[in-house]
C-alpha cells in the first residue's frame, strides 16, 4: 500500500495486469482505477496529452467534460496532465506551448473543483531538469505551479549507473537536481511522481544497457524511489518490447517490430511474453523492499562502497554496490567509442574489478539477494 513502484505503459488486459501484480506494481499511469485497484490492488491513474493550443471555451468545453466524467467514472486519484510538452521545440514554440498548458491547467482545476473532485491530485507533465530548466521557469511565470498538486519527473538516464547523482543524463542527478530547483521555487515539498523510468536496452548502443546492466539499474531505480524525499510514485516504462504508440503489442503493417526506434528496447518483456534479466530484478527489488521504510544512505571512507539501509517488515535491507570501476557504463563493454562496440551478454561478467568488504552483523547467518532475485544464506563467523 505505501509502495512507489508502478508501471507506465502495458496492454489492459487480464493477463499483464496479473503479471504487473506479481512483480509488485501499485501504480499505473493510465487505467480504470473502480476496477484494477478492487481487483488487483493496483491504483490507476488518469494521463493524456496537453492539446497545443490555448483553451477555447466555446470549442473546447467538451473535451474539459470528457476527461473529468471519464476521472469520475473510473475514480482515478490522480490526473498527469501533458507529456513532455515543449521537448526539443524553439523557445518561441515553446512559449506558446506554456501559455497554452497553463489556460487548460486553470480550467481543468476549476472543472474538478466544481465537479467536487479537489481530491483528485492534478500534476505536471514529465520534465527534466537540466533540459527544462527554461521551460520550468516558463511554467513559474505563468503561475502553474501553485494549481498543481504534484511535480512530475522523466528522469532519462544515459550510460550511467542509476545511482550516479551528476547532472546531465543521470538517474538520481535528475531528482535531486529537481528538487533542489522546485525548493528554489517555493515548491520542495510537492510529491514527485517520476511517470517514466527505463533501463533500456537497445542492442550494442553505447548510450543504453546491456541486460545485465539494466538487472542491476532497476534495482537502484526502484530503491532509490524509496530512499529520495518526497517521491510518491516510479513508473518504469515500460512492460512490453514496442513503441508508445502500441502498449498491446501488434501492429500490422511491420508484425510491431521497429528496430530502428530505441524506444522498441525499453520493456521488461520480449515480444514473445519471455522475461529480460530486468523483470526477475523489477520482481526482487518491489518484494524486497516491500513495507521498506529508508533509514540512511552510507559510505565506508577509503573505499568506493556505497549503499542504502533500510527497516522492513522482515528486518534489515541493505542494498550494496561498489562504484571502483566508476559510473560510466559503456567503459565496461567492448570496443567503447568505436562503431564496432557490443555490449556484453547478460552471463558475462562486466565489472572489471571485485572488492571484497567484511560487514558486522548482529545475527547467526544473513540472506544476500543479487539483482534477479537468486538467493543466498551466509554464516556469520564471529560476529562478521
Amino acid at each position: 500500500e505505501n509502495s512507489p513502484v508502478g508501471m507506465a505503459a502495458y496492454p489492459e488486459r487480464e493477463s499483464a495486469y496479473r503479471l504487473m501484480q506479481r512483480l509488485g506494481v501499485h501504480y499505473l499511469r493510465y487505467g480504470n482505477n473502480a476496477v484494477t485497484l478492487p481487483k488487483y490492488g493496483m491504483v490507476s491513474f488518469f494521463a493524456c496529452h496537453a492539446p497545443p493550443r490555448l483553451f477555447d471555451k466555446t470549442k473546447d468545453a467538451p473535451l474539459l467534460k470528457k476527461w473529468i466524467d471519464t476521472i469520475e467514472k473510473q475514480k482515478n486519484p490522480v490526473f498527469e496532465f501533458g507529456n513532455e510538452v515543449g521537448w526539443k521545440k524553439s523557445r518561441q514554440q515553446q512559449e506558446f506551448l506554456i501559455r497554452c498548458y497553463a489556460s487548460w491547467v486553470r480550467e481543468i482545476r476549476k472543472a474538478l473543483e466544481e465537479r467536487g473532485l479537489r481530491q483528485v491530485k492534478l500534476i505536471t507533465f514529465g520534465i527534466q531538469p537540466d533540459y527544462s530548466a527554461i521551460i520550468m521557469e516558463m511554467m513559474r511565470k505563468e503561475k502553474v505551479f501553485p494549481l498543481l498538486d504534484g511535480l512530475t519527473l522523466h528522469p532519462g538516464r544515459g550510460f550511467y549507473t542509476a545511482d550516479d547523482d551528476k547532472g546531465g543524463w543521470t538517474y538520481l542527478g535528475i531528482i535531486r537536481k529537481a528538487r533542489k530547483l522546485f525548493t528554489s521555487y517555493g515548491y520542495g515539498d510537492k510529491p514527485l511522481y517520476l511517470t517514466e523510468v527505463y533501463a533500456a536496452t537497445h542492442p550494442n548502443d553505447s548510450w543504453k544497457d546491456s541486460y545485465r546492466q539494466a538487472a542491476e539499474n532497476v534495482v537502484l531505480s526502484i530503491a532509490f524511489a524509496y530512499a529520495e524525499k518526497n517521491v510518491e510514485a516510479m513508473l518504469f516504462y515500460k512492460l512490453h518490447q514496442g513503441v508508445s504508440s502500441d502498449p498491446n503489442g501488434f501492429q500490422e503493417k511491420d508484425n510491431g517490430v521497429v528496430p530502428n526506434n530505441a524506444e522498441y528496447d525499453f520493456g521488461l518483456l520480449m515480444r514473445d511474453d519471455s522475461p529480460k534479466p530486468s523483470l526477475l530484478a523489477f520482481a526482487a527489488a518491489a518484494e524486497a523492499l516491500d513495507g521498506a521504510r529508508f533509514l540512511r544512505e552510507f559510505s565506508r571512507k577509503g573505499t568506493k562502497l556505497r549503499g542504502l539501509e533500510f527497516d522492513t517488515p522482515r528486518g534489515k535491507l541493505a542494498i550494496l554496490y561498489d562504484r571502483t570501476d566508476g559510473t560510466n557504463l559503456a567503459k565496461l563493454s567492448p570496443a567503447f567509442r568505436t562503431p564496432d562496440f557490443r555490449h556484453k551478454e547478460p552471463w558475462e561478467e562486466h565489472w572489471k574489478t571485485t572488492v571484497s568488504h567484511r560487514f558486522r552483523t548482529s545475527g547467526n547467518e544473513i540472506t544476500v539477494i543479487d539483482p534477479i532475485g537468486r538467493r543466498k544464506t551466509l554464516p556469520a563467523v564471529n560476529g562478521s
